[in-house]
């Protein structure tokens, strides 16, 4: 680019000359500006980012212009006046809600133009910031497909959360696993999540010997993880309740987060996880709540009916079994009406989720897309 062709941009939108400019760019476009102030005009300038990567900076040409117009320069950083900063939104956010302040956008619809749009930044195709609008769309691309667990400690989710301000040992996150027939839930606190600790010999021998067959899933896995991220999300949530404003006994409070989960109803199957899994629901000794089973209680006839209890379980687990596959089909009818299917063809431009590709600081403070 040119200084002829700065000049015919500059004059192009502003003909009959600039009375105000905010310098933020320099170089040959600070030139063209400055043969087009008007007399008595004003420079702001916070910025010359032409010049920030040259190995030898640029001047500028036409200073003259600065006395044969009286033109006035003055040069600002942002954070001298940044105390500032919230009377300003005070006194422009109405302004521009009741349209007295209007700001110029040129935007360009769909990620495919995007390349047209930076080339069209060099030729001054563009009247004000340049914006791409990719619309996100929200509604599910695919359709739902629920995991269906055929007995109790069939199958179990795992996942991590943390990091939580440290505990003693320095504990900061927490392994969590949820079985997904009765939804009972472990929880142990860790001090790192390492491939050593999460993966070592003692916990491959464990599932050997219980038979279990490990398997590893991404992130981006939501048939497999979908149900632990929900119950993470009901743990941080009583994890604040107990924890308070001072953050501290992550470890004393988690079993008692632990037993306000197994003992609290579930929607998908009509039962407590404690119900499930100990064939009867949880009771308080301490304070001797009274329950089913501690008022009917009889020492001679107890063994008869626990063998009772047995010979019913298996019948409640199926009871359950139906209960819950009802209610996932509800889930499916309500979930795979709002899907709308999107396909994609070689060459398309798309958005990466950086929590997928990790290829970018997976911090709090880490970017959503690539």
């Amino acid at each position: 680019m040119d200084l002829f062709f700065e000049m015919v941009f500059v004059f192009r939108y502003f003909p009959e000359g600039i009375d105000i400019y905010f310098e933020n760019v320099g170089g040959k476009m600070l030139d063209a500006v400055l043969l087009n102030m008007r007399l008595n005009g004003r420079i702001s300038v916070c910025g010359m980012i032409s010049q920030y990567n040259l190995e030898q900076e640029e001047g500028a040409r036409n200073l003259i212009t600065l006395i044969t117009k009286r033109v006035r320069v003055q040069g600002f950083l942002v954070f001298d006046h940044y105390h500032k900063y919230p009377k300003y939104l005070e006194m422009v956010i109405p302004l521009i809600k009741n349209g007295t302040i209007n700001y110029i956008e040129d935007i360009v619809e769909g990620l495919e133009n995007a390349p047209a749009a930076l080339i069209g930044l060099y030729h001054g195709k563009n009247v004000g910031k340049q914006v791409i609008h990719v619309p996100v769309p929200k509604l599910p691309k695919t359709r739902l497909t629920s995991i269906m667990s055929p007995w109790p400690f069939y199958q179990w989710g795992l996942d991590i959360l943390g990091p939580l301000p440290e505990g003693l040992g320095k504990l900061k996150f927490i392994i969590v696993a949820i079985d997904y027939f009765t939804k009972w839930i472990e929880a142990k606190p860790l001090d790192k999540t390492t491939r050593k600790e999460l993966l070592n010999d003692s916990f491959k021998s464990w599932c050997k010997k219980w038979k279990i067959k490990q398997m590893n899933t991404s992130v981006a896995h939501p048939q497999a993880n979908g149900l632990v991220e929900r119950d993470n999300k009901s743990l941080m949530h009583r994890l604040k309740g107990r924890l308070g404003r001072e953050r501290v006994g992550l470890v004393d409070n988690l079993p008692h987060i632990m037993w306000a989960h197994r003992t609290m109803l579930k929607t998908s199957n009509g039962e407590t996880p404690f119900s499930l899994t100990y064939e009867s629901e949880a009771g308080i000794p301490e304070i001797k709540m009274p329950i089913y089973r501690t008022i009917h209680f009889n020492e001679a006839q107890n063994k008869e009916e626990m063998r009772l209890n047995l010979n019913l379980s298996q019948e409640r687990i199926e009871t359950t079994a139906i209960h819950k596959a009802k209610y996932k089909k509800k889930v499916e009818q309500y979930y795979n009406k709002r899907v709308r299917p999107m396909s994609f063809k070689v060459n398309d431009f798309v958005y990466r989720k950086n929590a997928s590709s990790r290829v970018e600081n997976q911090e709090k403070l880490g970017p959503n897309w690539e």
